[in-house]
């Protein structure tokens, strides 16, 4: 359909228009799928759709989320997006959109949460943010932020919040999603030797950190990997930067 639209002389897309109009039709299709399967399993599922970069939305979300069921037990803030290029290809406004979407979220809901009820804060982060990746600087920085501000709450939560920031590793696919790599993201996945997160193994994971970890284990690391050698890789990384 968007193809043969976009050859008539009065819509002439680009072919990256056109994918990213795709692109929107199948998130459509994966999450109401999603969502007919959480309805199938009895759970009751309220969805809203805001601007994370938009203060003035999240401040509306969540104060109508308080005004219709009194409180928030929880909040696993997973939002984000990644435009892979290297940094000297990138354009200022796509690297607004990968870093804002990640970090101006985060302060937003961090500002507006109210503590009182607040059982579990999750930030999802990336191992890209803690290691670094190629064509990634964007989306690495705006996680490590992440990962800053999660110990920034869990001081200012105290013991009463667990708040974690859980670096991901990249995800296979899911029942209804497709994973989350494009296709050079994988590449370089597998020449490192990282196995992909199956959604079982990562669904326990979360669980498991947010149920009985130490409210002291703020930031940690998901996924198979021999993490020791991408610390030191980083570490010789950054000396080569300050020397």
């Amino acid at each position: 359909f968007f193809l043969k639209e976009a050859a008539t002389a009065k819509n002439r897309s680009t072919t990256a228009k056109i994918e990213a109009r795709v692109a929107a039709v199948l998130r459509d299709r994966e999450t109401c799928a999603n969502l007919a399967d959480f309805a199938a399993m009895g759970a009751r599922v309220d969805y809203r759709i805001c601007d994370v970069r938009q203060e003035a939305d999240i401040e509306a979300l969540l104060e109508s989320v308080y005004a219709q069921y009194g409180r928030i037990d929880a909040v696993l803030l997973g939002a984000g997006v990644i435009e892979d290029r290297l940094i000297v290809d990138k354009t200022r406004e796509s690297l607004s959109r990968v870093f804002d979407t990640k970090v101006d979220g985060a302060f937003f809901f961090a500002r507006h949460l109210r503590p009182d009820t607040l059982k579990f804060v999750a930030l999802f982060s990336s191992v890209a943010g803690r290691y670094g990746n190629r064509g990634q600087t964007d989306y690495g920085a705006a996680n490590e932020v992440l990962n800053r501000l999660a110990w920034q709450l869990q001081a200012r939560f105290g013991e009463r919040v667990k708040v974690t920031s859980v670096n991901w590793g990249a995800w296979a696919r899911t029942t209804n999603g497709l994973g989350m790599l494009t296709p050079e993201t994988a590449r370089q996945f597998r020449e490192r030797g990282l196995r992909l997160i199956e959604p079982d193994d990562g669904r326990d994971f979360l669980l498991n950190e947010l149920m009985y970890a130490s409210r002291q284990e703020v930031e940690v690391v998901a996924g198979e990997h021999r993490w020791d050698e991408l610390e030191d890789e980083a570490a010789r990384a950054l000396e080569g930067v300050l020397t």
